[in-house]
Formats: structure tokens, C-alpha cells, sequence
């Protein structure tokens, strides 16, 4: 799929937040783009991850 500019970045920025506020499981990559630099993205919360095995990391 290719990445298209929006029309307006503040629908863009409002439809990103309504599709991942509150949001626990992401397969894959989240890759946010053509977000201004000062967009509030609070909205996103860190989710804690599984021991670091499952990760790639080494203990």
C-alpha cells in the first residue's frame, strides 16, 4: 500500500487518534506519519512487553 499525503492534517490527526486511543494489541509495526511535529500524542500509551526473550533482547 502506498502512503498518500492527506488532504487535511487535522482529519488525518483526528483519525489516527479515534483508530488507536484505548488501543492493547498492535501487529506489526505502528508507523504514525505526516503528523506535525508539536501533535499531541498522548493517546498512545506504551504497552508493556512480554519477558525479554520474547522480544530479541538478551537478559
Amino acid at each position: 500500500m502506498k502512503l498518500l499525503r492527506p488532504s487535511s492534517p487535522e482529519s488525518h490527526y483526528e483519525t489516527l487518534r479515534h483508530l488507536y486511543q484505548g488501543c492493547q494489541v498492535v501487529q506489526g509495526n505502528l508507523e504514525l506519519t505526516y503528523l506535525p511535529p508539536d501533535a499531541d500524542t498522548t493517546f498512545l500509551k506504551v504497552l508493556p512487553c512480554p519477558p525479554p526473550q520474547a522480544c530479541g533482547q538478551l537478559p
